[in-house]
């Protein structure tokens, strides 16, 4: 695509492309009138009408937005990044926060465009420019007095931690916010969730698992303010992980099946296999396995007929935990290496597909190859930051060496295992 194109252009170039004509393309969108003045640049489209006519397209919104001009006014530009952050869309969002942090407007502050572009370089893992932005924007309105302005960059400071892994740090600024006597008079009940979710999941993280369900008591009471199934079902999950990992087996699965209905309500097909996927995987790790196996294939499936492989892909690897756990070496061999062919190889769940097949290797006494696929497992989750599932893997490991003899290596990777520990406690502010 050409980088002089604009928005019409390329909405036009992409309609041919596809061998529609604009009533075709328009057809329960828009006008056929309003989308020839879309691509004439007659006319500004709105984030819900582009996201219609991506679809449509099938090329992805960012795809249509990508290095293109536009006559879309200063407002009208940051609306739709705010519009594609609520959407998740984090590259698009990206590119024109980009163009408006260059620009300027007397009715945008740009504390705003500057908040958003770190918040999406932070979802993004665009770590080292969110911090030195964030440096930033923290040193511009140190002596600003508005109380919300610093509720925020303490939320952004928490979030950044969050995805360093750095729960102490992050649970520190959450509670900068949630402790000021000022947050009682904080109107915005999304915010306000927000913070105390992840509040929630860097306490659970960090093992404090009955400090993270209070926590997340405390988030359900606010979410019942806002009518966003969606965030009440994120919660309800993660209220059922938190019980399934303080062994509290009923209760993480009443707050499970809540989730299901959350999402069911919620109607959005792809949250609803999402849910259900984690669902089951709950209902697994609490040894309620009966249909487990044929519902993750199913999910895999619908998965994969949405076009979301890597998802598929997770439930794969899912599914072939259970199947290697029952005792399935064959099935759930392929079941793993189906995995592999969906998933990145720096994601977590190719290593949880590496430690099924050394799983399997190690039960049909291949020890060789057993020890190099459980260290490439281990590998793996130490790249993507799994530290609790890296120490696991390490641990069978050795305990695989010392099975067959070998107490030398068996003695090395748990000297491994600890530096690895120490290095990474060191790294997220932990010092024992």
């Amino acid at each position: 695509m050409s980088n002089t194109e604009t928005l019409g252009q390329r909405i036009r170039a992409c309609r041919l492309r596809k061998g529609l004509t604009q009533t075709e393309l328009a057809k329960g969108i828009v006008t056929p009138s309003m989308l020839s003045q879309v691509e004439s640049e007659r006319a500004n489209p709105s984030h819900y009408v582009l996201q219609k006519i991506a679809e449509r397209l099938e090329v992805p919104l960012e795809d249509l937005l990508e290095n293109t001009t536009s006559n879309l006014n200063f407002i009208s530009r940051f609306q739709m990044a705010k519009a594609m952050i609520a959407n998740e869309q984090y590259s698009g969002a990206l590119q024109l926060l980009y163009e408006l942090a260059e620009e300027s407007s007397v009715r945008i502050e740009p504390f705003e465009v500057a908040y958003n572009l770190v918040f999406c370089l932070i979802q993004l893992e665009m770590l080292e420019e969110a911090k030195h932005r964030l440096d930033q924007l923290s040193n511009q309105v140190r002596w600003l007095a508005g109380v919300t302005t610093h509720f925020r960059l303490h939320y952004l400071y928490g979030v950044y931690e969050m995805h360093r892994r750095c729960y102490p740090l992050a649970e520190y600024h959450f509670l900068q916010v949630l402790n000021d006597p000022n947050v009682s008079s904080m109107t915005d009940k999304k915010f306000l969730a927000s913070i105390q979710m992840d509040l929630g999941k860097a306490q659970q993280r960090q093992g404090k698992l009955q400090e993270s369900l209070k926590t997340f008591h405390q988030t359900s009471e606010t979410l019942q303010y806002l009518d966003n199934l969606k965030e009440l079902g994120d919660l309800y999950l993660e209220m059922a992980k938190t019980c399934l990992q303080s062994q509290q087996l009923e209760e993480s699965v009443q707050f499970a099946s809540r989730a299901v209905l959350c999402s069911e309500t919620a109607q959005n097909a792809f949250q609803q296999l999402m849910t259900k996927m984690s669902v089951a995987v709950i209902r697994a790790s609490t040894g309620n396995t009966a249909g487990v196996e044929q519902e993750l294939r199913q999910i895999a499936d619908d998965l994969l007929n949405m076009k979301k492989p890597v998802e598929a892909g997770i439930a794969l690897a899912e599914l072939s935990k259970v199947q290697v756990e029952h005792g399935k070496l064959d099935q759930a061999f392929d079941t793993s290496q189906g995995a592999k062919n969906l998933l990145p190889s720096n994601h977590e769940h190719f290593a949880l597909a590496l430690r099924v097949q050394a799983k399997i290797a190690q039960a049909r006494n291949q020890i060789d190859f057993a020890s190099k696929l459980f260290k490439q497992s281990a590998d793996c989750y130490k790249l993507v930051g799994c530290f609790n599932e890296y120490e696991q893997t390490m641990k069978e490991l050795s305990a695989h060496f010392a099975k067959f003899n070998d107490p030398l290596r068996a003695y090395h990777t748990i000297s491994e295992m600890l530096e690895c520990n120490s290095k990474t406690r060191e790294s997220r502010g932990i010092v024992l």
